[in-house]
């Protein structure tokens, strides 16, 4: 018999020569092995901080032993937290956002989770996924966070064990969801304390490039998207050399340098353009050699072209699901497809004039 000299598992013989059902396992096994080493990691970061809080704490009694003066200024002390990720980063060779997050979950799921700390304990949850779990759980009020964790771990183990593995994306919208069903006025709050964070900044690169980064509200964003991309597409179709990207970079350019159409004109009016002035309209503006007003992106971006529904005069029908069901009363759902989409139904909205639209409406209930 010959063994592999893994520790994580074993097999009679060398992989190469089993049947995959024994290397499934293996396979199987250690992913176990690795789950249970992130919950050893988790684990080793909690007991960092509390050892960490307690030197902390010997040392201050010390001093206050000692008489005044002895103790340190605050600003000589690091908290817990800092000196366990700034430990776990040389002792794990990790980055700082990385070490703090996993003192963040390690705090998080030993003092506020013991579900999530149950599933991690036994290796059915992933390091990376449970880190991305407990960080998004430990912005979540103590009031609704147990009824929040038990609806997520249950689901997200569901998960797994059926072969999705969660993106973050995923983790966060189902914290969100869950958060926004328990306590609306939590997620309320929430969406305004986000969207007081929005900001644009700039930084420039060399070869006379620089980077933009935006953060905005979901409908800002939307609302900009799909300018940057209609203005692409036409462009495009004007015949105008570039990569989509390119052109969506010029696009976006162009927003600074025309008002849209029917806005009104990038001019400023001259002392002596008002009525009766004599004089004509003021020319334009110019920055850096550009006259604004006058770039456009290809030619005039003409109107796309009206829909089957919207050309036959007939009222555009949508089906969307409603989700009184999931304790979301004012909202509905659109139904997954190509042509019952979101993404489809602001396109004929925006192609057509007077297209009207029906939106019939689906009980997700059993047997309705």
């Amino acid at each position: 018999m010959v063994t592999t000299t893994s520790a994580l598992f074993a097999v009679p013989e060398p992989l190469g020569m089993v049947d995959r059902e024994a290397v499934s396992e293996a396979a199987r096994a250690a992913t176990l092995a690795q789950n249970r080493a992130g919950a050893t990691r988790l684990e080793a970061a909690h007991v960092l901080v509390e050892q960490f809080a307690r030197a902390e704490q010997a040392q201050a009694e010390q001093a206050d032993e000692a008489g005044a003066g002895s103790r340190r200024p605050a600003y000589a002390r690091l908290d817990p937290e800092a000196r366990a990720r700034d430990h776990l980063v040389a002792a794990c060779q990790l980055t700082c956002w990385h070490a703090a997050r996993l003192v963040t979950a390690g705090t998080q799921i030993h003092r506020r989770l013991p579900r999530l700390r149950s599933t991690v304990d036994r290796g059915l949850l992933p390091e990376l996924l449970a880190v991305d779990i407990a960080c998004r759980l430990a912005e979540v009020s103590d009031a609704i966070v147990s009824v929040v964790e038990d609806e997520v771990v249950a689901r997200f183990t569901g998960d797994l064990d059926g072969g999705d593995r969660p993106t973050r994306n995923a983790v966060d919208s189902a914290i969100d969801d869950a958060v926004e069903r328990h306590d609306p006025a939590a997620a309320q709050d929430a969406a305004a304390a986000a969207a007081a964070t929005r900001s644009v900044r700039f930084r420039g690169d060399r070869n006379g490039m620089a980077t933009m980064w935006a953060r905005l509200t979901a409908a800002d964003a939307e609302l900009l998207r799909r300018r940057i991309e209609t203005d692409a597409s036409a462009a495009s179709a004007d015949g105008l050399d570039g990569s989509l990207d390119q052109l969506r970079a010029d696009a976006l350019a162009a927003l600074a340098v025309y008002p849209p159409a029917g806005g009104p004109p990038a001019t400023s009016p001259g002392p002596g353009s008002g009525p009766g002035s004599g004089s004509g309209p003021a020319p334009a503006s110019e920055h850096d050699g550009i006259e604004l007003g006058d770039v456009r992106l290809g030619a005039d971006l003409p109107r796309p072209t009206l829909g089957n529904a919207a050309r036959a005069g007939q009222p555009i029908r949508i089906s969307v699901i409603a989700s009184a069901a999931r304790g979301l009363p004012n909202r509905v759902e659109f139904v997954h497809g190509t042509y019952s989409s979101v993404e489809w139904l602001c396109t004929e909205l925006l192609e057509g004039d007077d297209a009207s639209v029906r939106f019939d409406l689906i009980d997700p209930a059993p047997g309705v």
